[in-house]
């Protein structure tokens, strides 16, 4: 008479994801900053003024994965799913994918070690019709290179005793 919580896992890897960008190290950032800093002279400053700027030296700028950072979190605050599904159904012509297709593409596409040799993920057209994870992968990757870099270095080092069924890395369950 007690009540039964299930929880979706699957639903929590895109959160889960969002962790793997404290990973990256912003030092070397930190660092260029400061040396773009240091070189500013006036020959720069006047160019800056002719270009419209005001010629004061740069005080930083925002690195990439910072900004990749902030955009991934935007989207799922949103549904990272219907994201998915609108930039894959824009490159496909005749079907049109549901969010709970991409879904499962998605969780194929993360649940699979074929990414991390950069392969084509061909394998597992048998798992969807007319290979489309292909392209849900190929969205994300090309949407957030960043932590698609930062999962395929925690999938070889961090997680790599954590193996599918075939026992290949698997990041999904590792997460």
């Amino acid at each position: 008479g007690k009540v039964l919580a299930d929880i979706d896992i699957k639903s929590s890897h895109p959160t889960l994801l969002l962790s793997l960008y404290d990973k990256f190290d912003y030092k070397k950032f930190a660092e260029d900053n400061k040396a773009t800093k240091k070189d500013w002279n006036e020959y720069k400053a006047s160019r800056d003024i002719q270009q419209g700027g005001d010629g004061a030296a740069p005080t930083g700028r925002i690195p990439e994965p910072e900004k990749e950072r902030l955009k991934y979190k935007k989207v799922l605050q949103g549904d990272i799913y219907t994201f998915l599904q609108k930039e894959v159904n824009s490159k496909i012509k005749h079907k049109a994918y549901g969010r709970d297709d991409i879904k499962r593409m998605f969780s194929a596409f993360l649940n699979s070690s074929s990414w991390l040799e950069e392969e084509t993920l061909s394998h597992l057209n048998f798992r969807i019709k007319h290979n489309k994870i292909n392209e849900v992968g190929k969205v994300f990757i090309r949407e957030f290179p960043n932590l698609f870099e930062l999962m395929k270095e925690v999938a070889t080092k961090d997680q790599s005793e954590i193996l599918s069924k075939k026992g290949e890395p698997c990041i999904g369950i590792g997460l």
